[in-house]
């Protein structure tokens, strides 16, 4: 049985995360996280696409993107995130090869704040920091604090917009929304 067909349309969010090949722990210091930030920005600026949430993990990546309407495929945005970072790790590494585990997953986003907290708790989860608020490496602070600011180019999700009447008001009930979400 082959995989399942991905849903490919654009002016759709996806949830996308990819993983080290074997899991290996390639993102766990500073100066390869960065690597990865220097790259999606790079790309934001080639291709056209909007950029609502991520989390930089020591072994996968999690991107919300919202794929523009007759722009880029979510497919043309993820081969290309993902060959930029393979080619500058594996030089980095000093290897030859896969630097990805398999594909990319994606799942169209139905309700953001909730996966908004999800993200955001990953590391949490994980065990790798005891607060969200601790992670460097993805939205939290954007998504939570006003004039925050960030290494990409974060667009606001439209759902998280209609949270309130005011930024101030869809923060706030962000961070409740977070109450629920959290581990």
């Amino acid at each position: 049985m082959g995989r399942p067909r991905r849903i490919i349309q654009t002016g759709l969010s996806y949830h996308t995360y990819t993983r080290c090949r074997n899991l290996e722990n390639h993102f766990k210091n500073d100066r390869f996280k960065n690597l990865v930030i220097k790259a999606i920005l790079e790309i934001q600026k080639k291709l056209n696409f909007e950029l609502n949430d991520f989390i930089i993990m020591p072994n996968h990546l999690h991107l919300v993107i919202t794929t523009l309407n007759d722009k880029d495929t979510i497919s043309k945005i993820m081969q290309v995130i993902k060959s930029v970072i393979a080619k500058r790790m594996n030089k980095l590494l000093g290897v030859r090869g896969p630097f990805w585990n398999e594909r990319f997953g994606s799942k169209i986003v139905y309700f953001f704040p909730a996966l908004c907290s999800y993200i955001a708790n990953n590391p949490v989860r994980k065990g790798l920091i005891e607060k969200a608020e601790e992670s460097k490496y993805g939205t939290y602070h954007v998504y939570r604090q006003e004039n925050s600011k960030c290494k990409l180019k974060i667009t606001f999700h439209k759902q998280f917009l209609t949270l309130g009447k005011s930024l101030a008001e869809c923060f706030e009930r962000q961070m409740y929304l977070d109450m629920f979400y959290i581990r």
